[in-house]
C-alpha cells in the first residue's frame, strides 16, 4: 500500500467535515441529499490544498460516490482517502448484478457488433439506470429505496432518487470475456477464434499428442442371418495423427454405434503397444464433426484420472448415439 500524503489527508478532512454537516441537514430534512451534494461541489471544487500542487476536485458525481463510500464505512474520514487506501468492498458490484450485466451483454444485445469501443457497456449501464430510476428491483441490489435503506439505516428516504451507484466503466468490467459476448451475440462459430485451439498441423505434432476419431462407410455389407436383410457397415477409427496410424477400430451397422462403444474403443486404443499418453505433454482426443463422442462419464474419468494428461474435445455437432440421428 502506498503512503498517504499530506494533501490526501487534507482532502479527506475537508470532505469529512462537509459530509458530516450535510448528514445532519438531511437527517433534519433541511436539505435533500442530491441538492446538498451539488452545493458542496459548487463550494469546494478547485479548493487549493496544502502542498500548492493539488486542488480539490469536487464534481457532483465524484461527491456522490464518495458519500456512499463514507456512509457505508461508518462515516469515517479514512474512507475518503484515495482508492489504494480505502476499503475495496464498499461499492463493489454484487455477484447477482454482475450476472445480470453478463446476461444483458450476451443475450439481449440484439446481435450488435461487440467491438465498437465499449458501446454495449454504455448501453447496459443506461438500461440498468432506467430500471433503477423507475423503482424496479435489480438483482442483488433491490429497488433504490431498498438500497438506500440498507446503506443509510438512520436516514429517511431522500425526496429525489439518488444517482445509480455504479459508473459505466465499472459496469463494462463485468460484461464478460470477448468470447462469451461474441458467442451470445453471433454464435459459436464467431466465438471460436477467441478460444484456445489445438495445433492440427501434422508436421508439428509430437507422438501421441493428438488422436482423432472419425467414421467411414465401408465398401462391403453384411447379411443378417435371421432376417436376410442387407446391413450397411460403418468403421469407427481411432487415429494417432502424427504417425497417421490407426491404433484401434470397430465395425458395426451404421445405426448401431453408441457412446459405450466409443468408450471401449478409447480404452483399447490408448493401451496399444507404442501408443498411449504423451510424455511431458498433454494428449488431445478430437471427435470429428458429426461423429459419436464418448460418454461424459468416460471423459470425466480419462481427464481426471490422467491428472490432466488427456484432454477431450467435442465439436458443436456431437453426433450422439447413431440410432438417434438416423
Amino acid at each position: 500500500m502506498k503512503s498517504i500524503t499530506t494533501w490526501q489527508r487534507q482532502r479527506a478532512a475537508i470532505l469529512h467535515q462537509a459530509f458530516t454537516a450535510l448528514a445532519e441537514a438531511v437527517q433534519s430534512e433541511a436539505a435533500p441529499l442530491v441538492i446538498g451534494l451539488k452545493a458542496i461541489a459548487t463550494r469546494l471544487d478547485g479548493t487549493p490544498l496544502a502542498d500548492g500542487k493539488h486542488c480539490l476536485k469536487a464534481t457532483p458525481g465524484t461527491l456522490t460516490r464518495a458519500w456512499y463510500k463514507w456512509d457505508a464505512a461508518g462515516r469515517k474520514a479514512t474512507a475518503l482517502l484515495h482508492e489504494h487506501s480505502a476499503p475495496k468492498h464498499v461499492n463493489q458490484v454484487p455477484p447477482e448484478l454482475a450476472k445480470e450485466v453478463q446476461r444483458l451483454a450476451t443475450v439481449e444485445s440484439g446481435g450488435r457488433d461487440i467491438h465498437q469501443g465499449g458501446v454495449e457497456g454504455a448501453a447496459i449501464h443506461k438500461t440498468l439506470s432506467k430500471r433503477w430510476y423507475s423503482g424496479e428491483s435489480l438483482p442483488g441490489v433491490g429497488s433504490w429505496q431498498e438500497f438506500w435503506a440498507a446503506r443509510n439505516p438512520s436516514l429517511s428516504l431522500p425526496a429525489t432518487i439518488p444517482d445509480f451507484p455504479w459508473c459505466k466503466k465499472t459496469i463494462m468490467r463485468h460484461t464478460g470475456a470477448t468470447v462469451l459476448k461474441r458467442m451470445g451475440n453471433v454464435g459459436r462459430a464467431a466465438a471460436n477464434k477467441f478460444l484456445p485451439s489445438m495445433e492440427r498441423d501434422y508436421s508439428k505434432l509430437r507422438r501421441c499428442e493428438l488422436y482423432t476419431l472419425d467414421d467411414v462407410r465401408l465398401d462391403f455389407v453384411a447379411i443378417d442371418e435371421i432376417s436376410g436383410r442387407v446391413v450397411e457397415l460403418l468403421a469407427y477409427i481411432l487415429i494417432e495423427v502424427s504417425s497417421r496410424c490407426i491404433v484401434a477400430f470397430l465395425v458395426k451397422p451404421v445405426d448401431a454405434i453408441k457412446a459405450a462403444d466409443v468408450d471401449e474403443l478409447l480404452a483399447h486404443g490408448l493401451q496399444a503397444d507404442g501408443y498411449g499418453v504423451g510424455v511431458g505433454y498433454q494428449s488431445h482426443i478430437w471427435f470429428e464433426r458429426g461423429t459419436v463422442a464418448c460418454s461424459e462419464a468416460a471423459q470425466a474419468v480419462l481427464e481426471a484420472f490422467s491428472d490432466g494428461a488427456i484432454k477431450i474435445h467435442r465439436t458443436s455437432m456431437d453426433g450422439g448415439d447413431r440410432k438417434s440421428v438416423v
